[in-house]
């Protein structure tokens, strides 16, 4: 009487190629992590830091003056009214529709300092 062959147990290949597939995986990830670029700052961190604190200084100082402006519309004279506080009142020449007094609306600088001539 013949002994049935017994059948082969898979298991030990599956355990080495799962090592091999995990080794693989590993490999591939620790390859696509070194070719990551890992700065934590830009070129030009400096420049956009001064930039950005310029931005900051913007908004802080415009701060107070939010509750101190106020705008009123006049729809029978078709008119806007503006008023500042004391300390930032702009004097622009006439007519206000000028390169001049444009430019000073826009920075808030008398005209002259600005730079903007008219036209």
């Amino acid at each position: 009487m013949r002994l049935a062959k017994p059948s082969r147990n898979f298991w030990p290949h599956a355990i080495i190629a799962w090592f091999v597939i995990f080794g693989a995986a590993l490999a591939a990830w620790v390859s696509v992590a070194l070719r990551q670029k890992i700065d934590l700052v830009r070129a030009d961190y400096y420049e956009e830091e001064v930039h950005y604190q310029g931005q900051v200084d913007r908004l802080t100082c415009t701060a107070a003056l939010r509750s101190e402006v106020s705008i009123h519309h006049d729809a029978s004279k078709r008119e806007i009214t503006l008023l500042l506080p004391a300390a930032h009142r702009i004097t622009a020449g006439f007519p206000a529709t000028t390169a001049t007094s444009m430019g000073t609306f826009g920075t808030g600088l008398p005209p002259g300092s600005h730079g903007l001539l008219g036209y």
